[in-house]
């Protein structure tokens, strides 16, 4: 038996129209009759699919973890970035246009460098001078000391993201915007990402993905079949 198949007899044996479970699961008539049909094309991607069999389980009290296993073994996820999917569902917003820098800039930044360069070796020049004619210095030099607050400061961002209840896609973009990784992270499973100043995630099932920041653990980010998006910088992270 197909896994509509599964769904529409565990319906009918619950005594439910299609229009009952619509309203009970707030999921949309047309929708349910699809997945009767073990059609999942207009469900919005994978994340969704399963939010809807899930609640759909959970009405008709029925093990939803074994239809979500015929789920994941039967129909393979959408052969398209996750963030196109996001962004068709009003779940994430697109990517930024990245602008080319024009030749003025360019031709102003040029100038700027070699301003700095020929101040530093007019500097270089004068102190060589000065070096010839200075005294010895008679008392000892104190040694350098190094602040600690320096010291211990986090450069850049280390992202680590692991699968602790489940399947989730998750996107991640670079500080210059960039899609570094448009993928699946399953349970038990670890991807570290690094930037030098910030990264951008988005994360489909919030609920099966825990973040560590620079060695810190922040734990969840919402619940399951809950779609977030974040911002990671080294001092911390929004999100929004």
């Amino acid at each position: 038996m197909s896994l509509g198949s599964e769904l529409k007899s565990a319906r009918t044996a619950s005594g439910l129209s299609v229009e009952e479970l619509a309203a009970r699961t707030r999921i949309r008539t047309a929708l349910i009759k699809e997945l009767e049909n073990d059609n999942f094309i207009n469900c919005g991607g994978d994340t969704y699919a399963r939010g809807h069999i899930r609640a759909i389980a959970r009405t008709l009290e029925i093990n939803g973890d074994q239809l979500l296993l015929e789920f994941s073994e039967t129909f393979s996820p959408e052969e398209r970035p996750m963030m196109d999917l996001l962004v068709e569902n009003s779940a994430a917003r697109p990517p930024r246009e990245k602008k080319p820098i024009s030749w003025k800039v360019l031709s102003g930044i040029a100038a700027s460098i070699v301003v700095v360069v020929a101040s530093v070796q007019f500097v270089v020049v004068i102190n060589k001078s000065n070096e010839s004619v200075k005294p010895l210095a008679l008392s000892a030099t104190a040694p350098e000391t190094k602040d600690p607050a320096v010291a211990t400061k986090v450069s850049g961002v280390n992202l680590i993201l692991t699968g602790v209840n489940g399947v989730s896609w998750v996107g991640i973009f670079d500080s210059s915007n960039n899609q570094i990784y448009s993928g699946r992270i399953l349970r038990g499973e670890s991807q570290v990402f690094t930037d030098n100043q910030s990264l951008y995630v988005v994360i489909g099932n919030a609920g099966a993905i825990n973040i560590n920041l620079n060695g810190a653990d922040l734990g969840l980010t919402g619940a399951l079949g809950e779609v977030v998006r974040m911002q990671f910088t080294p001092t911390g992270s929004t999100q929004g």
